[in-house]
């Protein structure tokens, strides 16, 4: 991990708080004592609140926009009943899986998410492995559904290609390159202009509800209305598949419109008082989405026109044919699906955003190849970079299944509702278990009380038909073309995975890592070395207990001290006592080098002689020359010198001529008569 300067300066306060349990926390804000608890260090910047995160998860799961790319396979697999009633079903299904892991994120607000949670719930036997398989897993989930968005928005702008240009030769490589662009100018929104992405996703939360108007109010006026029977009573079995099959084969679309709602939970830190705003961002996402995805449901199977053509439109996307239906206007159409592609991109950078931010923080705990790499935190925006360029690669090979699958859409987003709905089985599984087996539980600010057995069982249940059912075709019978080939993928990356774990995985993964410097020592009775010392300085992450939560000692109020005052008088004694002590303590005696011994002599004949200064102040050693400067140099300074030495002499000899005459010849007689006469005697000497 990246450490910076700066990082180690806004780590200090920290640091004072593991010298015995936690310390005194009262100075710290609650997302410092979260922080602290979960024995990681604020390395990223909490430029969220309630409201930009909000915004972050309405765009991210963008309900009633998917509706219009999504229906087709509920609609498929019997029409109005399927699409009204399994959205009523799946919208209750993803309020329990909310309600739970809402609880979770107050509990343990952390980038990690489900695996971090995992290895804190599941039994120690199994809490290494759960955990990196979770985090495994979430790691697909995510980077399937950053490649779904960036996969919508370049082949829908393919599709207004084939409606506005009849000569446009269509080729699904075509699509996959402007995919290629989707993913670069989300890079950039996450890269260069990650300072305003709080803001814009206020902004694009306003846009989010105007959006909703701008096509909602063009449809209902202008479209063919259909009849209210067709609506919610016509079975429409259109699949292949047995009734009751299809309808549960149907649910995929229903299911997939709730899915990112937990981005939030990797978003944590950098999240305002996150073990409260987490939760209500991801209740308010749901209740908020949910409605206006089911009002565009009923919009939708309402205004849909001859269904024949809106089936077999060559623009590879039906809506786009009820749009051109409804206002008559190819310019129409192209505006109202432009507002739908503006807003799938927007959604793509929230997406972005979140899945970085997760296989960065699964990186951190080592649970990936080249971990180091991809922990890294760029000093300068405080990003993960390296995470952020593999979920743009990543998207970018996704998207590659476009050219060889004419179903490529409905594989990624299988892959998308696999990924997701794995990692909440385990999770949610395991917090069942905790609540059956009476262990103690550490809530959050947020949790369900009494009615929590009940919403789990009730997620998970949900949870389990939805992962089944999502590896389905949509249609029968199946071709190679047809296919839906994300029970592959999702295979393939489950087996690589394990053979990752098996080679060095479990050795690198020890669970989410408590950072080196929260770790507190052992007590010894036995004096270490210095050597060991140095080790233990040297030492890896410690990681924190997987079977149970970090249990909290008796803080003591003498650690840390609330007042700005206070912090300040004990760094000053720290300060004193450090000074005291290394006067205070024993001089070692240091024994000569005879080598470096000196005398007068050898001190003499090192120093040059009067005689080597030339004419023009320089003195010659050896071969070297050395600059002086002396009184000729200065003017006036001779004359000076010579006028004060005159003086002297006069003077001198003026006392002397004056002693001689009044000793009459006796020089030490005159002598003493001058000195008792002109120099000054101390008071207690005049008697004598």
């Amino acid at each position: 991990m990246a450490y910076t300067q700066d990082h180690e300066a806004a780590d200090s306060k920290y640091m004072q708080t593991t010298s015995e349990g936690y310390g005194d926390t009262t100075g710290l804000s609650r997302d410092e004592k979260d922080m602290i608890r979960m024995g990681k260090v604020q390395e990223t910047k909490r430029t969220f609140g309630l409201l930009p995160l909000l915004g972050f998860t309405t765009i991210m799961l963008n309900s009633w926009e998917s509706v219009f790319p999504f229906f087709l396979t509920g609609f498929l697999n019997g029409g109005g009943p399927t699409l009204i009633y399994g959205y009523i079903f799946c919208f209750f299904g993803s309020i329990a899986m909310c309600a739970s892991i809402s609880e979770l994120a107050s509990m343990y607000p952390t980038s990690g998410g489900q695996y971090h949670w995992v290895a804190l719930l599941a039994p120690a036997k199994w809490s290494k492995f759960l955990s990196w398989l979770t985090g495994w897993v979430s790691v697909l989930g995510w980077q399937a559904g950053c490649a779904s968005g960036s996969f919508l928005g370049g082949t829908i702008i393919q599709g207004l290609l084939v409606l506005n240009d009849p000569s446009y030769n269509y080729q699904r490589w075509h699509g996959t390159l402007i995919l290629y662009a989707v993913v670069l100018v989300t890079v950039f929104v996450n890269t260069i202009a990650i300072r305003i992405l709080p803001a814009l996703e206020g902004v694009i939360l306003i846009l989010h509800v105007l959006g909703f108007l701008a096509i909602l109010i063009p449809l209902v006026h202008l479209a063919p209305i259909s009849p209210t029977e067709f609506v919610f009573k016509t079975w429409s079995n259109g699949s292949g598949y047995a009734d009751g099959l299809s309808w549960f084969v149907g649910l995929t679309t229903s299911s997939v419109l709730f899915i990112g709602f937990d981005g939030a939970c990797h978003m944590a830190e950098e999240v305002k008082n996150a073990s409260i705003n987490v939760p209500r961002s991801m209740f308010f996402t749901i209740f908020l989405n949910g409605a206006l995805g089911f009002s565009m449901m009923i919009v939708i199977l309402y205004c849909i026109g001859d269904v024949d053509n809106a089936l077999s439109t060559p623009t590879g996307y039906a809506f786009i044919e009820i749009f051109r239906n409804a206002t008559q206007s190819n310019a129409g159409a192209t505006a109202m699906t432009s507002i739908l592609i503006a807003m799938i991109i927007f959604a793509t950078f929230g997406f972005l955003a979140s899945a970085s931010r997760q296989l960065w923080a699964f990186a951190r705990d080592k649970g990936l190849p080249f971990s180091n790499v991809f922990a890294m935190v760029d000093s300068r925006f405080a990003i993960p970079l390296y995470s952020i360029g593999l979920t743009a690669v990543i998207s970018c090979l996704l998207g590659l299944i476009n050219i060889g699958s004419s179903v490529a859409f409905n594989a990624i987003i299988s892959l998308v509702a696999a990924g997701f709905f794995s990692t909440y089985i385990i999770t949610i599984s395991l917090m069942i278990r905790k609540r059956l087996s009476g262990e103690p539980i550490e809530y959050g600010p947020w949790n369900m009380g009494k009615w929590g057995m009940a919403v789990n069982v009730y997620a998970v249940a949900y949870s389990i038909i939805v992962t089944v059912f999502s590896f389905f075709p949509p249609a029968t019978p199946v071709t190679a073309v047809s296919m839906n080939w994300s029970c592959a993928v999702y295979g393939g990356v489950i087996i690589f995975g394990l053979v990752f774990w098996l080679v060095s995985g479990r050795k690198q993964w020890q669970g989410p890592l408590m950072d080196r410097r929260f770790a507190e020592q052992a007590p010894t009775n036995k004096r270490s070395s210095l050597r060991a010392k140095s080790e233990a300085r040297r030492a890896k992450p410690v990681p924190l207990p997987l079977s149970q939560p970090i249990s909290k000692s008796k803080p003591d109020d003498s650690l840390f001290s609330a007042s700005k005052k206070d912090k300040q008088k004990i760094k000053h004694s720290s300060f004193v006592s450090r000074i005291e002590k290394t006067a205070s303590g024993s001089k070692k005696r240091r024994r000569p080098n005879k080598k470096l011994v000196a005398n007068l002599e050898s001190l003499a004949d090192a120093l040059p002689d009067l005689h080597d200064e030339d004419a023009q102040g320089e003195v010659v050693i050896g071969q070297a020359k050395i600059q002086t400067k002396s009184l000729k140099s200065r003017p006036g300074a001779m004359k000076k010198k010579e006028k004060l030495e005159k003086m002297e002499r006069d003077r001198f000899n003026a006392n002397l001529v004056q002693m001689a005459s009044s000793a009459g010849g006796d020089r030490w007689a005159a002598l003493k008569s001058h000195v008792q006469n002109n120099v000054e005697r101390k008071p207690e000497f005049a008697t004598k």
